[in-house]
């Protein structure tokens, strides 16, 4: 009589974990059963660049005056001075006969903390 008595609330805690759909399943018990979720990207529409969820994106802040213009990846920022500021000139990371453009913090702050970690420069070919 002891043996059933200890065996039977564990019995009823195993079905009603089963069948309240809790155990026994392979997703996580999370809204959706999403782990992360990822932020609204606001470059949705341009074309040929896709989100990358592990492409670091940056704070870039103009390299002649140091005033902030956006935050996102160095695709993006490519993609936008090339559309909007410079049309027709080629914007790369190559200093190579380059001008400065902008710089990439990692960190949104003023006076700057930490040196930039990307450059990026037009190549204007006249």
């Amino acid at each position: 009589m002891k043996r059933l008595s200890i065996s039977l609330p564990a019995i009823a805690l195993v079905l009603a974990l089963a069948l309240s759909g809790t155990a026994f399943t392979s997703a996580p018990g999370t809204s959706n059963n999403t782990i992360t979720t990822t932020p609204a990207q606001h470059y949705q529409n341009v074309p040929f660049l896709k989100p990358n969820y592990f492409d670091q994106s940056y704070f870039w802040y103009w390299a002649d005056d140091d005033t902030y213009n956006d935050y996102g990846t160095v695709l993006y920022e490519e993609w936008e001075l090339g559309q909007y500021y410079y049309p027709g000139v080629e914007i790369d990371t190559n200093p190579g006969a380059g001008t400065l453009l902008m710089k990439g913090y990692p960190y949104y702050c003023q006076p700057h903390n930490t040196l930039p970690l990307v450059f990026l420069y037009a190549h204007f070919t006249y």
